[in-house]
Order: structure tokens, then C-alpha cells, then sequence
């Protein structure tokens, strides 16, 4: 009888000892892998961008094509005393001309979200764990008011310029669509990579004085997608 209670003893610590090991949370998904920032990471991106001008009295439109990138280069120590990554930028009008130096931003990534000081403005990025139902103010540490972004949806495919990410994640700032305001602002990042799709819309339009007729706009329109990456 003794051995059969030591038996059974030892094999309920087995069970016990499997399931502890079956809930590591090392094995939780947290998603930080939307937002990578290993040393070296470089992303290049293709950009467009409209200009929408009425000063003339009616709306002229400038384009502008360029190519943009970014390189995590070393790990720090941030202004708040947190570790965080310096971001290397760059900019050039063709494929064929040479990479110029624009500036350095900071990113950062911990248990709980992602952030980037962009021009001295930190904003909030993305938050974790993601999840479909998530949102959060992005201008949380900034005081440029509340600017709510959420989850559109998580780990769908998406293409950009020919490429196809399996696990996407789509988030969108509330926008502001209307006969006078076309307010806009939509991000997809992928797993491993980080952000793939950028696009910001923000176009006022009015009607035309007296004794014109018609509209005018003014405002710009913004894409940035992914070129390539390593």
C-alpha cells in the first residue's frame, strides 16, 4: 500500500511538472513582433505625396515621389532612462542616387507598448499584447490632444508592391469623412518586419466665392509602402 501511495505521488507531480511547463508564458504570444528592433534592421520604403493648394483662388496639386529609410542602429538609454534604439534616416529622389541623412529619431519597446520620439514628440505606436479589440491614445506622453487609434483587424495577409505578408496587423485613428473634411489615417504592420503600409489623408474642401463656382481644397494625401527590408 505504501508503494502504491508513493506512486501515486510521484506521478501527480509528473502531471503537475507537465502542465507548469504547457503554461510558460515564454510560450504566450505578445505580438511584439509587429515591432521589431534588433540592431540592424532596416526598412525602405517607396513614398507619394500630394499637396493640395487653393491660395490661387482655385486648387493646384504638387506631387512628390521619393524613396525613405530607416536603420535601428544601437541600443541606448532614452531621455526617460529606459532603454531604446537610435533610428538612422534617410532619404533619396531615385533608386540610382545616394542615401542623404535626414536625422535620428528614438524607438523604444517594452511589455507594454511601442514608442517613437519623432522630432522631440513621442507617440504611442502600437500597445501590447494586440489583439482585435485594442485601442489607445497615440499622443499619451505629448500634448497634442487625444488621437485614438484601434485595432481594423489582426494577422490577416496583405500586399504591398507585389509582396505578401501572411500575418498583417491593420489599426486606423477615428477619421473624419464629409462633404467638407476627408480626415484619414490607416498603418499595417507585419509580423517580423514592422510597418509595411502607411497612408494619412487630410483635405479641407470649401465652395468657390461668389461669382466663381465650384470647390476648393487644400490639405495633402500621404502613402508610404514597403520596398524592401532586411
Amino acid at each position: 500500500m505504501k508503494k502504491i501511495l508513493i506512486l501515486i505521488v510521484i506521478s501527480a507531480s509528473f502531471i503537475w511538472s507537465c502542465k507548469k511547463n504547457t503554461d510558460d508564458s515564454s510560450t504566450v504570444d505578445l505580438t511584439y513582433n509587429y515591432f521589431p528592433v534588433n540592431i540592424g534592421h532596416t526598412l525602405i520604403y517607396d513614398v507619394d505625396s500630394l499637396v493640395y493648394d487653393d491660395n490661387t483662388g482655385h486648387t493646384t496639386i504638387d506631387t512628390f515621389t521619393y524613396q525613405y529609410k530607416e536603420i535601428v542602429s544601437e541600443n541606448i538609454i532614452d531621455d526617460e532612462g529606459k532603454p531604446a534604439q537610435k533610428l538612422l534616416r534617410f532619404f533619396r529622389k531615385h533608386d540610382t542616387d545616394i542615401w542623404q541623412s535626414v536625422n535620428t529619431w528614438i524607438e523604444s519597446r517594452s511589455n507594454l507598448n511601442a514608442q517613437k520620439v519623432e522630432e522631440n514628440i513621442r507617440y504611442v505606436k502600437l500597445v501590447f499584447p494586440l489583439n482585435a479589440t485594442k485601442n489607445w491614445n497615440r499622443n499619451a506622453y505629448n500634448n497634442l490632444g487625444e488621437n485614438i487609434f484601434s485595432v481594423d483587424y489582426f494577422d490577416q495577409p496583405f500586399t504591398v508592391n507585389g509582396t505578401v505578408y501572411d500575418k498583417t496587423l491593420k489599426i486606423k485613428k477615428d477619421s473624419s469623412i464629409n462633404a467638407i473634411e476627408e480626415i484619414r489615417g490607416i498603418e499595417i504592420y507585419a509580423r517580423n518586419v514592422g510597418l509595411i503600409y502607411f497612408q494619412s489623408d487630410s483635405i479641407n474642401t470649401q465652395p468657390n466665392a461668389p461669382p466663381s463656382t465650384g470647390t476648393k481644397s487644400r490639405g495633402f494625401r500621404y502613402r508610404l509602402k514597403l520596398k524592401s527590408y532586411q
